[in-house]
């Protein structure tokens, strides 16, 4: 049996809980049960007051060697799946998780399949997942069946929102050493820095057959679909939040901290040179709106993107 899992690859799951006991066994146990990978679970609670805890510790009782738990004060889930990053194990690979899913079992050996077949070292595997409620009962796939939403120029894919969740993320020891070292900690989110950064300095590889059960409930730190009040409210923050990051400096960040590395990816050094300036001049902001490929996936989302740029709130 030992022989059989020291073969396998393994996978260090990182996890951050806060209030989720309404879901989270579920969760952990379809974790547990991943098929050909040997799982190590690293979870780190972000201060719940609620019977998260109880449940964390009844997991890692059953299983001491595969699950280690972190019980911290309250600091957000993006600085928390930073400090996650931070004091990860050793694994041959890494991977988010939310804490309300549910992953097919072959969730990961799927994604490490695919990491293989690449020779870049620094690669992230993003996939789709199947949109369900509270039950589970399947509404849709979040992207198109049968699509490559990585098949576009990178242009748009910089500019582009929702073409890749973080719950679906499986990625290199060498991806996740470069985005320790970019990822400033609760800027924005985790699971957006680890994209760009194979983006710009690797390889993502996307899967368009949904191996995610990404469940919709009241409680979703951030949702898939909620109706059209939702959507308005939702880029009404996107536009006036004081604490939205601004892509000018996200760009700036990128080529402070790997401007030699950028520079072998021409056409992402470029549209980051334009996004930093864009801000200071409305010249400079209509160059960016007219800058070739930056665009979104349909009209509402084109316009919404044009008008966060002319308000310098992109």
């Amino acid at each position: 049996m030992k022989e059989n899992l020291s073969a396998m690859p393994k996978v260090c799951v990182l996890l951050s809980t806060y209030n989720g006991e309404k879901y989270l066994s579920e969760q952990i146990e379809s974790i547990l049960k991943q098929e050909n990978v040997y799982v190590i679970l690293c979870v780190r609670d972000d201060g719940s007051t609620d019977s998260t805890i109880e449940i964390l510790e009844k997991y890692q009782k059953e299983y001491p060697d595969q699950i280690h738990i972190e019980m911290s004060k309250n600091i957000g889930w993006q600085k928390s799946y930073f400090e996650l990053m931070k004091n990860a194990k050793e694994a041959d690979y890494y991977a988010f998780s939310d804490q309300d899913d549910v992953w097919m079992p072959a969730k990961l050996i799927r994604a490490v399949e695919f990491l293989k077949r690449e020779e870049n070292p620094v690669c992230l595997y993003a996939g789709n997942v199947w949109v369900t409620d509270e039950k589970l009962a399947v509404s849709r796939s979040f992207s198109p069946l049968g699509v490559n939403m990585l098949d576009r120029p990178i242009e748009q894919i910089m500019t582009q929102s929702g073409l890749a969740g973080g719950l679906t993320f499986v990625f290199t020891p060498k991806a996740l050493e470069l985005i320790k070292k970019l990822y400033p900690g609760g800027v924005c989110g985790h699971d957006s820095w680890a994209f760009r950064t194979c983006l710009y300095l690797g390889k993502v590889v996307y899967d368009d057959k949904p191996m995610v059960y990404y469940r919709q409930h009241g409680k979703n730190a951030i949702g898939s679909s909620r109706g059209i009040k939702w959507w308005i409210a939702n880029k009404k923050k996107a536009i006036f939040s004081k604490k939205y990051p601004q892509q000018s400096e996200v760009a700036k960040k990128f080529l402070m901290t790997f401007p030699n590395e950028l520079r072998k990816n021409t056409r992402a050094y470029n549209l980051l040179c334009v996004i930093i300036q864009y801000p200071d001049t409305l010249l400079g902001k209509i160059k960016l709106i007219r800058y070739p490929q930056v665009k979104r996936m349909n009209r509402k989302e084109n316009l919404m993107l044009r008008i966060k740029i002319l308000l310098g709130k992109f």
